[in-house]
């Protein structure tokens, strides 16, 4: 059995919709796999069908309300889920009450980690305790989104030293399973005009627009690793795709809205050099 964890301190970096996808490819190869939302915003509950603040949710088991097999529903995709609910906005000041914060998910995930064959975390953003149980929980195996924007690459920075306080302060060690690159779509420039306005705003002008994928060089990230010595670290290219846009609206991992599409077949190829 695997816990895998899907984390960034910086929002926006497509944690949720990595850890959504993956969790499809592993239901359509036939294992039990539990999600586990620990971001109050609930969007991998919504992203699986459920209304957020799904009641029970993982709020009230951190809170020792109930145990934790009541709060885990089947979704429609076979992948099963232990929802998020707003409540955890608020949740810092009553976990700073227990003298065992930092290991309340990593306890309640180990009364049922028997029944599933993989647990995939999906992390809130910021610095808090709820990410701080998400690593620990997943033994320091983390997987990396990254969008392509130069803060998310300057981030990185920041996120180590909160990675390294995390393993020195509770004994835990880190493994960058894989950094996931998300490409951005961008437009190529409109040829010049001599129309005053539109050469000012030509950038932005899209006549004829030419898409192209961006994406931060994977050497640079490659490099930023191995300066903090881990070796090896395993980069994977993600292409845009509306169809994950779509995907998310119906409420199903792309691998089970098109299974067909490049998209797909790229996080399938994910899945297997995770599992093997």
């Amino acid at each position: 059995m695997k816990i895998i964890a899907f984390v960034h301190h910086k929002g926006g970096t497509g944690k949720t919709t990595a850890c959504l996808n993956i969790a499809g490819c592993l239901a359509k190869q036939d294992k039990k796999v539990l999600v586990v939302d620990m971001d109050p915003q609930g969007s991998a509950t919504s992203g699986l069908g459920l209304f957020p603040n799904q009641d029970p949710s993982i709020y009230q088991v951190l809170m020792d309300d109930i145990p934790i097999h009541q709060a885990i529903f089947e979704t429609k995709s076979n992948i099963y889920l232990l929802p998020s609910t707003v409540d955890l906005f608020v949740i810092e000041s009553r976990l700073s009450q227990s003298t065992d914060h930092a290991h309340l998910l990593r306890k309640n995930l180990a009364k049922i980690a028997h029944h599933f064959d993989v647990i995939l975390i999906d992390a809130p953003g910021g610095h808090t305790s709820l990410l701080i149980n998400t690593v620990i929980a997943a033994a320091g195996n983390l997987i990396i989104p990254l969008d392509s924007g130069v803060f998310s690459y300057e981030s990185l920075e920041t996120f180590h030293i909160f990675l390294a306080e995390v393993a020195t302060a509770y004994q835990v060690p880190i493994d960058i399973l894989a950094v996931l690159l998300r490409g951005e779509l961008r437009f190529s420039p409109a040829p010049a005009s001599k129309n005053g306005l539109k050469k000012i705003i030509s950038p932005f002008w899209k006549k004829n627009p030419v898409p192209v994928c961006h994406y931060l060089p994977k050497s640079d990230i490659a490099a930023f690793w191995k300066t903090k010595g881990i070796q090896d670290v395993t980069i994977y290219q993600l292409p845009y795709s509306d169809k994950i846009i779509q995907a998310q609206m119906a409420g199903i991992p792309i691998s089970h809205y098109a299974p067909d599409s490049e998209i797909t077949h790229i996080y399938q190829k994910i899945t297997t050099d995770l599992m093997k």
